[in-house]
């Protein structure tokens, strides 16, 4: 299965890339780095690199559309509000970017993007 995993370069879902790799699964993330969260605005050293980092913003209809292509399921974790002490920019319009990825996703045929850890099973 082809995955895409929106922030994947952070914490949480750096580890989950690591689990699909693991499982058998191409991984493709598409995130922002945004410096607060990133300092050094570069792929970070601890990402797999099988991992395929898109660098974007999921509120760019281009990024987000080239993202999906060919990809089998969505993972989104944008930075959470209750993170947003840490990620204030990335944290803000969740709820537009939750809709955003649902609307694009169907676009491409995958009308089930997974939402965050909470609705994965282990």
């Amino acid at each position: 299965m082809h995955v895409l995993v929106t922030g994947g370069a952070g914490f949480i879902g750096s580890h989950l890339a690591d689990r699909l790799l693991a499982d058998g699964h191409r991984v493709r993330t598409l995130d922002s780095l945004d410096p607060q969260v990133h300092p050094e605005e570069k792929r970070p050293s601890y990402l797999d690199p099988q991992v395929e980092l898109q660098v974007g913003d999921v509120r760019d209809r281009e990024a987000v559309a080239e993202a999906l292509d060919g990809v089998d399921v969505v993972v989104a974790l944008p930075c959470t509000p209750q993170a947003m002490t840490r990620c204030s920019g990335t944290g803000k319009g969740l709820t537009a970017y939750l809709w955003h990825m649902r609307w694009w996703s169907c676009l491409q045929g995958i009308c089930r993007p997974i939402e965050g850890p909470s609705n994965l099973n282990p």
